[in-house]
């Protein structure tokens, strides 16, 4: 494909010609043929077989080219109005004017004159057109941005009004973004409360917000057994429309006399202006303070001389801390007289301000403060408590607005955010505190670290937030307690897994030796999720303990107590001590890590199953968070379970004394458990471990690597980080959600994974079944005897798994074997 383009003047309508056929002989033009062409070679190259030729062309671009002005009929379109002037608006050049006190931008690009060439850019292979254009428009990017920054004089009339009144409003979130009066931005944003808007002062667009339009959240009752809207409801919302559309008006008339089309109202004139800016009769503050007197809130005759001090005193606290950060001195402090009236701006919008004042939110009849996903907002939330003060917090939830407290409500979190914080640490393993951290960049982006630290507020929603969430996940709409949760019901496990009453039928005992009924469980200890310790514990409230992929923690610590941790010794010495012994005592810790235990087919986390470390890896750590896995997996006692351990020749020699009481508490008593260990840390140990131990040589286990926790930890390390010194119940959800997590992408990637295994074994299936036919016509003398053998030892290796060293010949005894059966030695 070839583009070319050629330039003499700045044409307006370049021209496109689309080469098509194998000849190129036909051709579609687009455009003024005789201004300046862009061609597009699509005709495919004889004798490439359907690739494309590769040819250095020279490409020479035309950057006025790239830029299009919209046509009559499009302006048209856009509602401009009839008296502008079409070659000024669809210049991107044109810049706003200097009497507007606004800048002339300063482009870092060389002058050229317009007879003088353009830069020839030449193709090279694996190169794409990007770079060519990117480098033609870059010139008229940078105009086009500082373009936004202004208000036209041709566009200043509203975008939504018919009678063309004036816009100076505009929002930041809109696309397009028109301005528009305080009504009809008002009314755009009922719906939308939470945008960004910006306001024009004369020479900048400011930073706003929506409730200085009057914009609200109406708040309705969730119980759809009575009216939604009651009356007192819809009296207070009707207010609140009489007041917003006295301001409104109030607005249309301050523009329709103060400034015209062409003219910019001074700073006097605007502070003459500001003097005057709304009159409001008695009767108008006191329905407007009315509107949020209900049960709700606090009222001011409700609150007591004490309190009044209390506040009194955190204002004034305040108000001094930011005095001396902007260098005041008491002297140099401005003082304000007794008489004169201070008017909260959360009260009494002013489009012309030229600084957003925040409101004060400790007053009870101001704002609520509203966190969502970009940003902080202050808006006015119009509720009724007509059916109890607590009916008003479950309103609040019904419509998406998670209250910081349950009394004197002052802070609200979207539940957009909450859900938006919970992926973005899924994924991202971002903490709550780097979310707040946007969130005020995003609120305010020069002084962030002044805006309101809602950081406790914020985690505490979390909190609960992943409480609500587990709760509807499983299935507590209906049935059950939400605040007395079976153990693991919670929990999220493996679908492919075998069993009983889940995905197996109904007559599986009838072949219950069957391999492929058998379960493998993968445990592995993780010295990185450890926990700092604290001095005092705090208020630390558990919502879900032991309900999800953490047992109990109460009944952990009993058992932990009442277990006295026995050494065993085994014949290999290769136990993996080193980490042991490092991690067994810390002072800084009062948790050294955690004990997993998943499927080892899939890597799935069992429920239960992910215990605490106190003193190192200990076996009784891993004996609890064994059982618990077996309980709340479905085992069959008729079920084979193999557990997957590194250290499983050791850890297996005492295991039935140590499990037995346990097991006999959950029905699985008689379970018959092999062990292996995986085959990475197999070769660690004894050579005599290989062949006892590895999942190769297991009859039934197919083939199991049994190292699937170390991806797990490899994943869940990064959010052990942020977990460190937080609350222990806090730490335990926090690890429930990312493992729950780990295993819900599990399953929704199964039928994948499963697919991609099939063609895996069939294909491995081919190849050892040729391998092996080789070996057996090779050594066809023995096959019958070393079968016989095979078998034998498989049978006993439960027992006495020191039968499989026969799998351990040297070659010196292989030759010694084959010189007495043949009588010579072959190479």
């Amino acid at each position: 494909m070839s583009l070319h383009s050629k330039t003499n003047n700045f044409p307006s309508e370049p021209a496109i010609t689309f080469q098509t056929g194998s000849d190129c002989s036909q051709n579609i033009t687009f455009g003024n043929a005789s201004s300046d062409e862009i061609i597009f070679d699509l005709a495919p190259q004889s004798g490439t077989k359907g690739k494309r030729k590769r040819r250095k062309k020279e490409i020479i671009i035309s950057p006025e080219s790239v830029f299009q002005p919209p046509s009559n009929e499009q302006l048209q379109s856009m509602s401009m109005p009839p008296d502008s002037n079409l070659n000024e608006i669809s210049n991107p050049s044109i810049y706003p004017p200097n009497d507007a006190s606004t800048f002339q931008p300063t482009l870092d690009f060389e002058e050229r004159s317009d007879t003088e060439p353009y830069e020839v850019f030449t193709k090279k292979p694996h190169e794409t057109t990007s770079k060519v254009g990117y480098t033609s428009v870059l010139k008229f990017i940078h105009p086009t941005t500082i373009a936004k920054e202004y208000r036209y004089p041709e566009m200043k009339q509203c975008h939504g009004c018919p009678d063309g009144n004036e816009g100076v409003w505009r929002c930041r979130d809109c696309l397009p973004s028109y301005v528009q009066c305080r009504c009809c931005m008002r009314k755009a944003h009922l719906q939308n409360p939470f945008h960004h808007i910006e306001c024009w002062t004369g020479t900048h667009f400011r930073r706003a917000a929506l409730w200085e339009v009057g914009v609200y959240i109406q708040v309705p009752h969730h119980d759809v057994t009575t009216h939604r809207i009651c009356k007192q409801l819809h009296w207070k919302v009707q207010q609140r429309e009489a007041f917003e559309q006295k301001m409104d008006s109030d607005e249309l008339q301050k523009y329709a006399f103060s400034t015209h089309p062409g003219r910019t109202e001074t700073k006097a004139e605007s502070w003459m202006q500001a003097d005057t800016d709304v009159e409001m009769s008695d009767a108008d503050w006191v329905a407007q303070d009315l509107l949020y007197m209900d049960g709700s809130e606090e009222e001011e005759s409700n609150i007591s001389a004490a309190e009044e001090r209390k506040r009194e005193a955190i204002f004034d606290s305040d108000l001094d801390k930011a005095y001396r950060r902007y260098g005041f001195t008491k002297a140099s402090r401005p003082q304000q007289s007794d008489d004169e009236e201070s008017l909260n701006e959360a009260d009494r919008p002013s489009p012309r301000a030229s600084e957003q004042t925040e409101p004060d939110v400790r007053h009870p009849a101001t704002l609520k403060r509203v966190i969502h996903t970009n940003g902080y907002h202050r808006i006015r939330v119009i509720s009724c408590s007509c059916m109890g003060p607590d009916h008003n917090v479950q309103d609040l939830v019904a419509v998406g607005l998670m209250p910081a407290s349950f009394q004197n409500i002052r802070t609200l979190f979207t539940g957009q955010l909450l859900e938006f914080t919970r992926l973005a640490n899924l994924e991202l393993y971002a903490s709550a505190y780097q979310v707040k951290e946007l969130l005020s960049r995003m609120t305010q982006s020069l002084g962030w670290s002044m805006t309101d630290n809602i950081y406790h507020e914020f985690r505490r929603m979390l909190h609960i937030d992943r409480w609500l969430r587990k709760l509807k996940w499983s299935g507590f709409c209906h049935h059950g307690d939400p605040l007395k949760p079976l153990p693991a019901e919670f929990g999220i496990f493996c679908a492919t897994c075998p069993q009983p009453g889940v995905n197996l039928p109904d007559d599986w005992e009838k072949d219950a030796d069957n391999y492929i009924y058998g379960r493998t469980f993968i445990a592995d200890g993780n010295f990185k999720a450890d926990h700092i310790a604290h001095a005092s514990g705090g208020d630390d409230v558990a919502l879900y303990d032991g309900a999800g992929m953490i047992p109990n923690s109460d009944q952990y610590k009993q058992y932990i107590q009442t277990v006295e941790e026995v050494r065993t010794k085994a014949s290999c010495e290769n136990t993996f001590r080193a980490i042991e012994s490092a991690m067994a005592v810390s002072k800084a810790c009062d948790i050294t890590g955690v004990v997993g235990v998943a499927c080892a087919r899939h890597s799935c986390y069992a429920p239960g199953g992910l215990t605490d470390l106190f003193r190192g890896e200990q076996q009784k750590n891993v004996d609890y968070a064994f059982v618990q896995a077996l309980a709340n997996t479905n085992v069959n006692v008729k079920q084979k379970v193999t557990i997957v351990y590194d250290i499983a020749c050791q850890y297996y020699i005492h295991l039935r004394k140590r499990i037995d009481p346990l097991l006999n508490t959950i029905g699985l008593q008689g379970l018959v458990i092999d062990r292996a260990i995986g085959l990475f840390h197999v070769h660690a140990h004894k050579d005599e471990c290989f062949f006892r131990y590895s999942p190769t040589f297991i009859p039934g286990l197919a083939y199991v690597v049994g190292e699937g926790m170390e991806p797990n930890w490899s994943a869940l390390n990064p959010a052990s980080v942020i977990i460190r010194s937080s609350k222990l119940f806090a730490r335990a959800d926090f690890l429930d959600d990312h493992t729950s997590n780990h295993n819900f992408r599990k399953m929704m990637n199964m039928s994948q994974t499963l697919t991609q295994m099939l063609v895996d074994a069939e294909r491995e299936h081919v190849h050892h079944e040729n391998v092996f036919s080789k070996v057996s016509a090779s050594a066809s003398a023995y096959v019958e005897e070393w079968t016989a053998q095979i078998e034998e030892a498989e049978r006993q290796r439960m027992e006495d798994p020191t039968v499989m060293d026969i799998y351990g010949a040297d070659a010196f005894n292989v030759k010694l074997l084959h010189i007495s059966k043949h009588g010579q030695s072959r190479t």
